[in-house]
């Protein structure tokens, strides 16, 4: 089971959730190396769906538990994705170079997501225009490399702060943070994942991400698969 204090909180979400309108939500978490060792034949036993894996930092960085998490995450029945931490110092072509070279195209899996936000980033701020212009080239190559649109993660300061909402038109989904409350800055249709609450989950030592998927894994897009509408 998942810690009673967070089962019951979700019990109380997914019932106000379900109460108020015609949404589907599907359980994830979000892992890096900082959670360690994970009892993966758990998690499925507590509702868990799909796991993101951080692969990628920057242009040089590579976490190290990325291939050992991906391979047995998949072992166990999960649906699985990659994702890189965008930083505002290095180049987007580069930084695509660096999770190219480490992520494999896998048809079949999530699509990859690229986390844009000020939390460990560089702590000079570029200009919008010049954050959009290297953010672009990451996105292209990678959509081009593994064939879906990716994902962008964004929180509501750097939303508003950056004016992201210019990659909803670009046919980008978005994955957005709001703990304990549903998002309000962005509307409802126009994100694909909340991440909203960061809890214990059995087989996992350290505090993790948990996130909802707003419909179906069936309905996600998959890696050298259609776009994301």
């Amino acid at each position: 089971m998942i810690k009673l204090s967070f089962y019951l909180y979700l019990f109380h979400m997914v019932s106000f959730s379900l109460a108020n309108s015609s949404e589907i939500l599907t359980l994830g978490i979000d892992i890096s190396h900082h959670q360690g060792a994970i009892e993966w034949n758990l998690l499925k036993t507590q509702g868990v769906k799909f796991v993101y894996i951080k692969a990628t930092e920057g242009q040089t960085f590579r976490d190290s538990m990325f291939s050992t998490n991906i391979t047995i995450a998949r072992e166990n029945g999960l649906c699985v994705g990659a994702y890189h931490y965008f930083t505002f110092c290095t180049p987007g072509e580069e930084q695509f170079k660096n999770y190219y070279k480490y992520v494999p195209v896998t048809a079949g899996d999530l699509p990859p997501v690229v986390d844009v936000e000020f939390v460990g980033n560089c702590r000079k701020r570029p200009a919008v225009d010049s954050l959009h212009r290297e953010l672009d080239r990451f996105l292209e190559l990678t959509e081009e490399h593994y064939g879906v649109t990716p994902i962008i993660y964004t929180t509501e300061d750097f939303y508003f702060s950056y004016n992201m909402s210019r990659y909803k038109k670009k046919g980008h989904a978005f994955w957005v943070r709001s703990i304990r409350k549903k998002p309000t800055f962005i509307k409802s249709g126009h994100y694909l994942i909340w991440q909203f609450h960061i809890g214990e989950v059995d087989g996992i030592e350290k505090m993790v991400d948990l996130n909802f998927l707003m419909t179906d894994l069936d309905q996600v897009p998959r890696v050298r698969d259609k776009k994301i509408r």
